[in-house]
C-alpha cells in the first residue's frame, strides 16, 4: 500500500509540473511537430538458489527460488518548435510490471506494480537546457563502482539499465569548449538512492551543482549536493521537534585518454549528526580501460573501489575495498560476450557475471548466470535484494517498438 500510495504521489505532482511548463513556455500557436510512441517490452526467467523474500519489501515473506516476470516501459514524446534553435519536448513513460514468484515451498506468489518511470518536461537550445519533471540524472567517469552515484540505482549488470527517476529541476549550461555547468533542485524524494544509507526528508528542497570542463586529453568535473536525512529513517521511534540532519556532499572525478582510458572518481561525505555510527563517509574508484586487437576486439575494463567511514574528516575508521573487471568481446555482428567479476577483500567474497546477448532487429536475447554473495550484490551500491544474488540464471528476450 506504501508503494502504491508513493506513485500516486509521484505522478500528481509530477503531472502538475508539466502542466505548469505547458502554461509557462508553450506559446500560443505553437504546434508539436514531432509526436513518437515506442516501449519496450521484456519476459524474463530467474531461477536461483539465494534465499531473498519472494515479495520485496515485505519482510517475513516466503523464500523465493524462481522468478517469471513481464514488464513493459511505454514512452510517449511530443516536441515543439519555439523559437529558431528552440524546442520544447515532453516526455511520459511508466514501468509495468507482473511477476509469478516460486517459492521453496513450491508455491506461486503473483505480484503487479504500475509506476511512473518518466514524466519531465525540457526546454532546450544548442546551449543551454532546462529540464523539471521525474526524471534520470547521473553523471561521473566511474563505470562499475561509482563514487557519484548520488541519483540513481543502476547496475552495470543490468542488461536493461533501469532505474528510477526523481523529482528535479535540472538546469544546464555548455560553452563552446565543452565546459557545462549544471545545477539541481529536488524535492519530495523519499526513496533510497545509490549508497544511501538514510533516505532523504521529502518535504525538505536538495540541491546542488556540478562543473565539468576540458583538462588535456581529457575532462575534470566538480560536484556538490545538499540535502537533509530524515531522522524517523534510523530512530525507532521518532522524537518530537527533532531537526533534520544536514549532509553536504563534494565530489572530483576526472577522464582521460593517453593510449589507454584512465580515470579516477572521488566523494566525501559528511553528516552533521551523532545518531548515526560515522560522521564521514571516504569513497574513491580509480579504473582503467584497453581494447586489444584480437578477433573483432577485446575490451577490458577494470576498477578499484576503496570506501572509509570514520568520525573524522582524515581520521582512519572502517574500511571497505573491491576490485572490479569487466570483458566485453564482440563474436559476429549480432552476438556479444560480457564477463564482469569482483572481489571484496574485507569480507573475500567474489561474484561472477557471464552474459550471451544476441541481437537482432527489433529483438534482444540475453542468456546470463551468476554469482554472488546472498543478500546482495557488491556491484551497484550497498547490500541490496538485489536480482542477481547467489547462484543463478537468468533468460531475458526483449522488444522495442
Amino acid at each position: 500500500m506504501r508503494r502504491v500510495i508513493a506513485a500516486v504521489r509521484r505522478t500528481y505532482r509530477s503531472f502538475f509540473v508539466l502542466i505548469w511548463a505547458i502554461l509557462v513556455f508553450v506559446p500560443s500557436g505553437a504546434a508539436f511537430a514531432q509526436f513518437d510512441f515506442r516501449g519496450e517490452l521484456v519476459g524474463s526467467l530467474v531461477w536461483t538458489d539465494a534465499e531473498s523474500d519472494a515479495v520485496p519489501g515485505e519482510e517475513g515473506s516466503e523464500q523465493a527460488q524462481g522468478l517469471a516476470s513481464l514488464r513493459y516501459l511505454p514512452e510517449l514524446l511530443a516536441e515543439a518548435r519555439i523559437t529558431g534553435q528552440t524546442r520544447l519536448t515532453f516526455l511520459a513513460s511508466a514501468n509495468l510490471n507482473a511477476t509469478a514468484t516460486r517459492t521453496v515451498a513450491d508455491e506461486w506468489l503473483t505480484d503487479s506494480e504500475a509506476d511512473p518511470y518518466r514524466l519531465w518536461a525540457r526546454l532546450a537550445s544548442p546551449r543551454v537546457e532546462f529540464r523539471v519533471g521525474l526524471q534520470k540524472i547521473a553523471f561521473g567517469s566511474a563505470s562499475l563502482l561509482r563514487p557519484l552515484q548520488w541519483f540513481d540505482e543502476l547496475d552495470p549488470r543490468d542488461p536493461l539499465q533501469l532505474t528510477d527517476g526523481v523529482e528535479a529541476g535540472l538546469f544546464r549550461y555548455t560553452w563552446l569548449n565543452n565546459t557545462n555547468l549544471s545545477l539541481w533542485v529536488l524535492y519530495g524524494n523519499d526513496d533510497v538512492r545509490g549508497w544511501d544509507v538514510v533516505t532523504s526528508d521529502p518535504d525538505e528542497v536538495e540541491y546542488g551543482g556540478r562543473l565539468q570542463f576540458p583538462l588535456f586529453k581529457g575532462e575534470l568535473g566538480v560536484s556538490y549536493h545538499h540535502r537533509d536525512l530524515d531522522p524517523s529513517a534510523f530512530l525507532p521511534v521518532p522524537l518530537p521537534d527533532l531537526e533534520t540532519p544536514p549532509e553536504q556532499r563534494v565530489g572530483l572525478d576526472g577522464k582521460w585518454d593517453v593510449g589507454i582510458g584512465l580515470w579516477f572518481e572521488g566523494a566525501v561525505i559528511e553528516r552533521e549528526t551523532d545518531l548515526l555510527p560515522y560522521r564521514y563517509r571516504h569513497m574513491l574508484t580509480i579504473g582503467a580501460d584497453y581494447t586489444f586487437n584480437l578477433g573483432t576486439g577485446l575490451t577490458a575494463l577494470g576498477e578499484h573501489f576503496r570506501l572509509q567511514e570514520s568520525n573524522d574528516l582524515f581520521g582512519s575508521g572502517e574500511t571497505v575495498q573491491i576490485s572490479a573487471l569487466s570483458m566485453t568481446y564482440r563474436t559476429s555482428i549480432v552476438d556479444q560476450l560480457s564477463l564482469i567479476a569482483s572481489y571484496e577483500w574485507e569480507g573475500d567474497e567474489s561474484s561472477f557475471f557471464f552474459e550471451w546477448r544476441r541481437t537482432w532487429d527489433r529483438w534482444r536475447f540475453h542468456l546470463i548466470g551468476f554469482s554472488a554473495p546472498e543478500g546482495g550484490a557488491i556491484l551497484g551500491g550497498p547490500p541490496t535484494d538485489a536480482l542477481y544474488s547467489g547462484n543463478g540464471l537468468q533468460v531475458l528476450l526483449v522488444f522495442n517498438h
